[in-house]
């Protein structure tokens, strides 16, 4: 389903290390961090938000997804993981505005990773 163009821009993201990351973090006070992987953006939020005892807030129109994300979600292409993540994690979010329902879900997709 995924075009040529964007099957090769993940790969170049999953190819990527996280050294930018790893080095920006580096010159913080950082008491945790989260790999934001199976449990998407929002799980993994959750967890470190209620770890800490503070509320985050996500600046959704900051995300970078990654070529083609949004239309394949759209499209329906979303993985059993993200429906888990979504149901385990949703009762703790609010939403300031309303957002595509395709946006949304890419912020409960466990196929995520990203350093840079």
């Amino acid at each position: 389903m995924a075009s040529e163009a964007d099957v090769q821009a993940a790969i170049d993201s999953m190819l990527t290390l996280n050294r930018i990351a790893c080095e920006t973090m580096l010159e913080f006070d950082v008491h945790g961090c989260t790999d934001v992987t199976g449990f998407g953006l929002i799980g993994h939020a959750r967890e470190m938000a209620l770890a800490s005892g503070v509320t985050l807030e996500i600046e959704v129109d900051r995300i970078l997804f990654l070529p083609g994300a949004a239309e394949y979600a759209r499209a329906g292409a979303i993985p059993g993981g993200l429906r888990n993540n979504k149901d385990f994690a949703s009762c703790v979010v609010e939403h300031g505005r309303e957002i595509p329902e395709e946006i949304e879900n890419l912020l409960y997709d466990p196929q995520t990773s990203e350093g840079y």
